[in-house]
C-alpha cells in the first residue's frame, strides 16, 4: 500500500486525540499551583498502587512524607486527603459550606434514588427542606416521646423472646433478634404495625446488608470511566437486588397509604423511597450491629463479673460497672491514672460484711439494696475526701505498709476462690486464714474432682496466654 493512497483524514483523526492531550496536560499544569503536594501518578490508576491492604496505614505513611494535605488521583478522581487536626478544623469549620456535600457517585445516585436520601443529598434548598421536616416530624423531642411506648414493648417482646429460648436451651441468633427488634420499632414508629407481619425479617436484612455492601463496595467504572465498564459488576448486582428493595419499600408505602389517604405529596414517592432506605438502613443495621458489639464488649470483660461474683451480687451488676464508672470519671475525673471502678478487695470486704447480716439466697433483693446503699455512701465519702483535698493522708503510709496490703488482699482473693474451685456448698462466711483452710479440710467431701480439673485447667490457660 502507498503512502498516497493513505486518505488525507486519517492522520488528522489521528492528531486529534494528540491535541486533547496537550490541551489537558496545559489545563493541569494552569491549576496546579494552587493544589497540595502529591505522590508520582501514574498513567490510568493513578495513586490507587499506593493505597495497599490497609489504606490508613499507607495514607499515614504517605502524609509524613508530603504533609498532612496532599493530593492523590484514584484513578480517575482527584481526591484530597487531610491527616491532621489543624486541617480538617480549617476545611470542615472554616470553609464547611464548600466541604458538606457528598462525592457524587453512580452507586448511590443509583441506589438513593438521584440522591433523593438527606444522608447523601448535595446541600441546598433540597437538603434544607428535608433536614428541616426530619428534625420536625422525626427526631422532635415530641416525637421520640410519644413513641416511648412502642419502644418498651418491643423491648419486653424481645427479654420474652431471649427467656423463652434460653429456658429452653435453644440457641439464641442474637443478630437475627436484635434485626427483627429494630426493624419492628422502625415499622411501628413510621407506619403503626409490626415489620414481621407482612415482611420476612431474613429477606428485610439480606437487602440491607447487601445495599450496605453496594454503598461502600469498589466500582471500577467510578475509577476508570473509559474501561471501568468492562470490568463493572455493580451494574448486574445492583439490578439483582432493585426489585427486591423496590419491593420492600412499595410494601411499606402500600401500608402507609392504605392508613393514611393524604392529599398533595411534598415530595415525589422517589424522594419517598429513598428517604425510607436510608432511615431503615441507618436504624436496623447501625442500632443492631452496635447493641451487638457493645453486648459483646461487655461480655468480654470478665473482671467486672468477677468483682460482682466476689461482692455476692447478680453479674449484670459487673457488668455495669464495667462501663457506667468510666461515663462518669470522663466527666469529673481530673487524673488519667486515677483507678476507676471496683477492686477486688472492695467487692470482698462488701459481700462478706453484707452477708453476715443478710443472706444473698434467702432475701437477695434486700442484699442488692444493702449493697447499693453501701456502694453509695463509701463512694460520697470518697467524694467528701477529694472535695477537701485530703488525698495527702495516703502519704503517711510506708511502702513496707502498702506492698503488705497489696499481699494480704491477694492472699484473701485466693482463699475465697477455694470455694468455687473445689467445688465446695458450705463454705465459712469468714475472711481470715485459719476459718478458710478449716472449712476447706472440714468440707473436703463436697471436693468434686471435676471441678478442680476444670479450674486448673483455665488456670493454666490463663497463665500460658497471659
Amino acid at each position: 500500500m502507498a503512502l498516497d493512497d493513505i486518505p488525507i483524514w486519517l492522520p488528522l483523526l489521528l492528531f486529534l486525540p494528540l491535541l486533547l492531550l496537550m490541551k489537558k496536560k496545559m489545563d493541569d499544569r494552569s491549576q496546579n499551583k494552587c493544589l497540595p503536594p502529591s505522590p508520582p501518578i501514574l498513567p490510568i490508576i493513578g495513586n490507587l498502587h499506593q493505597l495497599g491492604e490497609l489504606p490508613h496505614q499507607s495514607l499515614c505513611q504517605l502524609s509524613k512524607q508530603y504533609g498532612p494535605v496532599m493530593l492523590l488521583k484514584l484513578g480517575g478522581i482527584p481526591t484530597v486527603i487531610i491527616s491532621s487536626a489543624e486541617a480538617a478544623r480549617e476545611a470542615l469549620k472554616v470553609h464547611d459550606l464548600d466541604c458538606c456535600s457528598r462525592p457524587t457517585f453512580a452507586s448511590s445516585r443509583r441506589i438513593l434514588s438521584n440522591y433523593g436520601a438527606i444522608a447523601f443529598a448535595p446541600y441546598g434548598d433540597y437538603w434544607k427542606e428535608m433536614r428541616k421536616s426530619s428534625v420536625l416530624e422525626l427526631f422532635s423531642v415530641k416525637r421520640v416521646q410519644s413513641n416511648q411506648f412502642i419502644r418498651e414493648e418491643e423491648v419486653d417482646l424481645l427479654v420474652n423472646s431471649i427467656c423463652h429460648s434460653s429456658s429452653s436451651a435453644t440457641p439464641i441468633d442474637l443478630s437475627k433478634k436484635l434485626s427483627a427488634f429494630t426493624a419492628n420499632v422502625s415499622s411501628r414508629m413510621a407506619f403503626g404495625n409490626f415489620c414481621g407481619s407482612d415482611l420476612d425479617i431474613e429477606r428485610f436484612r439480606e437487602v440491607v446488608h447487601e445495599i450496605e455492601a453496594m454503598l461502600g463496595s469498589f466500582n471500577p467504572s467510578e475509577y476508570f470511566p473509559f474501561m471501568g465498564w468492562i470490568m463493572d459488576k455493580f451494574s448486574r448486582r445492583f439490578q439483582r437486588k432493585k426489585q427486591e428493595h423496590e419491593g420492600i419499600i412499595d410494601l411499606l408505602l402500600r401500608k402507609e397509604r392504605e392508613q393514611i389517604k393524604s392529599g398533595d405529596a411534598r415530595f415525589t414517592k422517589q424522594n419517598i423511597k429513598a428517604v425510607l432506605m436510608v432511615l431503615f438502613v441507618g436504624t436496623v443495621d447501625s442500632v443492631t450491629t452496635t447493641m451487638i458489639w457493645a453486648m459483646t464488649e461487655l461480655a468480654k470483660n470478665p473482671r467486672g463479673i468477677s468483682y460482682a461474683k466476689l461482692a455476692n451480687l447478680p453479674p449484670i451488676v459487673g457488668l455495669y460497672s464495667s462501663f457506667v464508672p468510666p461515663l462518669v470519671y470522663a466527666v469529673l475525673g481530673s487524673s488519667r491514672d486515677l483507678a476507676v471502678g471496683p477492686v477486688s478487695i472492695a467487692s470482698l470486704i462488701l459481700g462478706s460484711m453484707l452477708r453476715q447480716e443478710v443472706s444473698p439466697n434467702k432475701d437477695p433483693l434486700l442484699f442488692l439494696q444493702l449493697a447499693f446503699s453501701s456502694t453509695f455512701f463509701a463512694g460520697l465519702f470518697q467524694a467528701s475526701l477529694g472535695l477537701l483535698r485530703l488525698g495527702f493522708i495516703i502519704d503517711f503510709l510506708s511502702k513496707a505498709t502498702l506492698i503488705g496490703f497489696m499481699a494480704g488482699v491477694a492472699i484473701t482473693v485466693s482463699l475465697q476462690q477455694l470455694k468455687s474451685l473445689l467445688g465446695i456448698t458450705n463454705f465459712t462466711k469468714q475472711m481470715g486464714l485459719v476459718p478458710v483452710l478449716s472449712s476447706v479440710f472440714h468440707n473436703r467431701k463436697e471436693w468434686s474432682w471435676q471441678t478442680i480439673v476444670m479450674g486448673f485447667c483455665f488456670l493454666v490457660l490463663l497463665l500460658v496466654f497471659s
